[in-house]
């Protein structure tokens, strides 16, 4: 190892165990608030939203819980060992959620309060955190078994061998989506954040029927479709601040009563393909660091078809048929487990609704 990265891996090599005995130290006169208090939305479930980055994080160190996580006790976790641990947050769905992830150093290092040390983070949305060693899912290459991690008690980002160090853990999960449900529904369906999209609701509605989503702008050019069982739609907008989950109320006119769910169904237009998985399945499944074809399959899809895959690798080296477009994507170590695949009808253009449009396989 040369003498530059052995000086770059001391600070890592004494600060594994949190830095005890001292009150963290804020400079708020001199320098600005980078995650202010506005940036976080509280779910009131032991998580907060971060509005920027769209994605939901733990509010407690991993052994931590309550709503102050001062019941518990942090524990440090070995890099190689550390889907363990997340696996038993999914297994239980905490938050009810089951794609709870470790994040990457990029993920990690959006969370760091340069205003503050020791530790640099906001303890009023990330309460009793320790200053210390806390560990992300990216590796670093050089001369093996090392990874990226972050260092609260200065937020620096370094690297550390993970078959030697422990380091401790703050989970994340994506939050792109919106979910949408009302009492009674059959299913939940999905809002893309910034993704205008069609909502209907059907049911036995009045003439006049209108229906607003908590927190999801909707700009009221309202269709209405039948006789008795109606079908009344208009376009809606998640925006980055909406929470991961909503709700839609029904009435039968503008300032009206609200209508009893019942036989009230909601549906939102198909707008992307989910599910995309990134582990070995059969069904158009990525294995991660392993490039891949990804092909989207359809009669009537444009020469400039274009298409993307969130937090997925894609080279660009578009190959095209009539029928077929394909380009090389490689899912990352700090992929999800589940990613969004959006087709558009050219390079900045508009997105186009899967149906019976296009279906897509990974070779």
């Amino acid at each position: 190892m040369s003498d530059f990265m052995s000086k770059v891996a001391v600070p890592f090599l004494l600060s594994v165990l949190p830095i005890c005995g001292n009150a963290q130290i804020c400079q708020v006169e001199n320098i600005l608030s980078t995650t202010p208090d506005s940036q976080f939305i509280d779910n009131n479930n032991g998580t907060v939203t971060d509005i920027n980055s769209e994605l939901m994080w733990k509010k407690c160190t991993e052994g931590q819980h309550g709503d102050d996580c001062n019941s518990g006790v942090a524990q440090t976790y070995k890099w190689e060992v550390a889907q363990e641990q997340i696996d038993i947050a999914n297994r239980v769905s905490f938050a009810g959620y089951t794609n709870w992830r470790l994040p990457n150093i990029k993920e990690l290092s959006s969370i760091v309060e340069r205003q503050c040390y020791e530790p640099a983070i906001n303890l009023r949305r990330f309460p009793n955190t320790p200053s210390a060693l806390f560990l992300s899912s990216s590796p670093f290459d050089f001369e093996g078994n090392n990874a990226w991690g972050l260092y609260f008690p200065s937020g620096s980002a370094s690297w550390f061998q993970y078959t030697f160090h422990e380091g401790y853990m703050r989970l994340v999960r994506d939050d792109a989506t919106v979910t949408i449900t009302k009492v009674d529904s059959v299913g939940p369906s999905i809002l893309v954040r910034n993704l205008p999209t069609e909502v209907s609701v059907t049911g036995y509605l009045p003439v006049g029927t209108v229906f607003a989503i908590e927190n999801v702008v909707c700009n009221g050019d309202y269709s209405q479709v039948g006789s008795g069982w109606v079908s009344v739609s208009q376009t809606c907008t998640a925006q980055p601040g909406t929470p991961s989950t909503v709700h839609v109320v029904v009435k039968d006119a503008e300032g009206g009563n609200v209508l009893p769910n019942g036989n009230i169904s909601l549906e939102v237009a198909d707008s992307a393909v989910y599910g995309t998985g990134v582990y070995d399945s059969s069904d158009g499944s990525l294995t991660k660091n392993v490039p891949a074809k990804v092909e989207i399959h359809g009669g009537n899809l444009p020469a400039t078809v274009v298409f993307a895959i969130a937090d997925v690798v894609c080279k660009g080296d578009y190959s095209r048929t009539s029928t077929t477009v394909s380009q090389t994507c490689t899912a990352q170590p700090g992929t999800p487990s589940t990613v969004r695949l959006v087709v558009k009808d050219a390079p900045n253009g508009n997105i186009i609704p899967s149906g019976d449009v296009f279906s897509f396989s990974v070779k």
